[in-house]
């Protein structure tokens, strides 16, 4: 298994599309500080408003948090980029029989399916840091942390980089089953981004509805603390210029580790082996 690894990560080197996502991924954070210095730019012309008022209002405003603790419980750019990475890598295997030569060379099947399932943790791995350190960077440096005391904004920061990575890992996971379940480079990228970019807003929505209207004087904390419905409260929080709890933000990241593991796990042990190395 070490040495398919190392050809994965020879063909991610020479691979043209992993290389401008990754520019991508540390671009975008940069484009969102210019779009928002446009704006209020905008703002000053169009409305009268001072540029330097509404320049201390983004600053004081805690953006940079909420910047990066959106990307802990809904994916990301990075999220989304290395989901069609892992899609294209992975589907292009088993269409130049990789897969088969690596069983006939004597890797067991299993092993040939965890190899690809790491491969695909270190691609996401790859992208979310590198946005999330970008992001970390520029917004820092144009916005601050707003009134944020250091050692809350630098917990907010901790927490946030790993409710990401847990999402990442989530994402990821969900590529590589369709990738091992069809081969199909179109439905491996097609579904996976349909699921995260709209499923799970779409059913977090859902689930905090029913959850209120049948537990109508639940606690904050406790729909904190039901899977789907604290993506809701996120939302919502984030929405009404507050930030997620840390306790949301660990509970989504546990509940994205559980999802990924349980629709990762019995594919690489079960439906891999017997039906994906031709």
């Amino acid at each position: 298994m070490i040495n398919l690894l190392r050809v994965q990560f020879f063909r991610i080197k020479r691979a043209a599309y992993f290389w401008i996502m990754l520019a991508l991924c540390a671009a975008l954070p940069l484009l969102s500080v210019g779009v928002l210095y446009l704006s209020a730019l905008a703002l000053s012309v169009t409305g009268g408003v001072p540029a330097d008022s509404v320049m201390s209002q983004l600053k004081s405003s805690d953006l940079t948090s909420a910047q990066l603790s959106g990307m802990a419980y809904l994916p990301s750019n990075s999220t989304i980029m290395a989901a069609i990475c892992v899609a294209v890598l992975l589907c292009a295997e088993f269409r130049q029989h990789t897969v088969r030569n690596a069983v006939t060379a004597g890797v067991t099947a299993r092993e040939t399916g965890f190899a690809y399932l790491l491969t695909s943790l270190f691609v996401g791995a790859v992208y979310f840091l590198t946005e999330f350190v970008f992001t970390l960077t520029f917004f820092g440096i144009f916005f601050g942390f707003g009134n944020t005391a250091a050692g809350t904004a630098t917990t907010q920061v901790l927490i946030s980089f790993a409710g990401g990575m847990a999402c990442t890992a989530f994402s990821v996971c969900l590529t590589c089953a369709f990738v091992l379940g069809t081969r199909r480079t179109s439905v491996a990228v097609t579904l996976p981004l349909v699921i995260l970019a709209l499923g799970i807003s779409m059913i977090s929505s859902a689930c905090h509805y029913a959850a209120t209207a049948i537990l109508k004087n639940a606690s904050s904390q406790l729909l904190q603390c039901l899977p789907l419905v604290n993506v809701a409260e996120a939302t919502a929080a984030v929405t009404q210029g507050a930030l997620p709890t840390h306790l949301n933000v660990a509970m989504t990241a546990l509940y994205y580790l559980l999802g990924g593991a349980a629709i990762i796990l019995p594919m690489t042990l079960s439906t891999f082996p017997k039906n994906n190395v031709n």
